[in-house]
């Protein structure tokens, strides 16, 4: 299948990933399916083969792509709204491994310590998808905390895609309940799960500290 719903109606779209995914169920057969719509590959594929200009990049379940991407283009490519990235510094202190940015810092724990122990002083960029973010927040365990100014509001029903402009960040997504999130033009509080947080080496992308991060879904 080449791009097959690309010229469908919304609903049309809808019903017809429906009926591939049973046809698919149905007859057993291996089908490949190409497609620039992420929704169709999370939910219609048992497994995801994300490339970048003919070049694979990873090929995984869809789960497993989006919790644990490779590298920086996976993680920005597989997931809506696009993760948020922070391009900072992993430095000592007092024998504690932090993640340094001029908007935010946090120290890193436990295995996640040990697995990026050898990035120590090097340029890596935390990625943290819009769950990863607690509004109204201050620090507290497990999380960090930055500032930001609310721009843009999109009220999605169940939930709310806050947009956030940080210093030195640029744009920030987070989900916030609706009818609990911040005006647009105020600045707000954010916590930062930095549990949830996914490391990339700050010159090639690729990913650093095997599987910290997991679980960020």
């Amino acid at each position: 299948f080449d791009e097959p719903l690309s010229n469908l109606d919304a609903k049309m779209r809808l019903d017809m990933r429906g009926e591939i995914h049973r046809l698919h169920r149905r007859l057993g057969a291996t089908m490949l399916y190409v497609t620039h719509d992420q929704t169709e590959a999370m939910t219609l594929g048992d497994r995801v083969a994300v490339m970048e200009r003919g070049v694979l990049q990873q090929v995984a379940r869809p789960l497993e792509v989006y919790r644990s991407p490779q590298n920086l283009f996976v993680a920005g490519f597989i997931g809506t709204p696009p993760i948020s990235t922070f391009r900072g510094r992993l430095v000592r202190r007092d024998a504690a491994l932090w993640f340094e940015h001029e908007a935010v810092s946090w120290p890193l724990e436990g295995c996640c310590a040990a697995a990026l122990a050898a990035c120590a002083g090097r340029e890596v960029v935390a990625g943290l998808r819009a769950e990863a973010f607690e509004l109204g927040a201050g620090g507290g365990a497990g999380l960090a905390r930055l500032s930001a100014s609310v721009e843009v509001l999109e009220p999605m029903g169940s939930e709310t895609l806050v947009y956030l402009q940080c210093p030195g960040a640029g744009r920030v997504v987070a989900r916030g309940a609706p009818g609990a999130e911040p005006a647009v033009g105020t600045v707000t509080d954010v916590g930062v799960r930095v549990r949830q947080a996914h490391y990339f080496d700050g010159a090639s992308g690729a990913r650093v500290g095997g599987g910290v991060g997991e679980g960020a879904a």
